[in-house]
């Protein structure tokens, strides 16, 4: 396995237990749809969210947000709610989390919940 592939599995991981234990259920992993792939899609009682995962090795690693495409979320929504798995009702969001690995013991994690909307 490829560091890179490690990067992003370690990523993941510790996307999915951030948000497992803020009370959300991971549904799918690694969702792939015409318009794209969304690394995780998380539901809570009343939110829906599409994550995308972006982990990088140094402390100066872009900020992530600034490379959010609104046409790419509003592609992945429409398809993923037209095949009805969602709860009705719920609120929709596109997050991001990024992770900057600065060293093999430290990480500087980061939610940013909403980019688009």
């Amino acid at each position: 396995m490829g560091e890179n592939r490690e990067m992003i599995d370690f990523g993941l991981k510790a996307a999915e237990a951030f948000l497992e234990k803020n009370g959300y259920e991971i549904v799918e992993r690694e969702w792939r749809g015409e318009a794209g792939e969304v690394d995780l899609i998380a539901q809570s009682r009343d939110r829906i969210a599409f994550i995308d995962v972006r982990t990088r090795r140094g402390e100066f690693a872009q900020e992530p947000y600034k490379h959010v495409s609104q046409a790419k979320f509003e592609g992945l929504m429409t398809e993923y709610l037209g095949m009805g798995d969602a709860i009705p009702g719920s609120r929709i969001g596109y997050d991001i989390i990024s992770i900057n690995v600065v060293s093999d013991c430290r990480a500087i994690f980061r939610y940013h919940e909403n980019v688009a909307a």
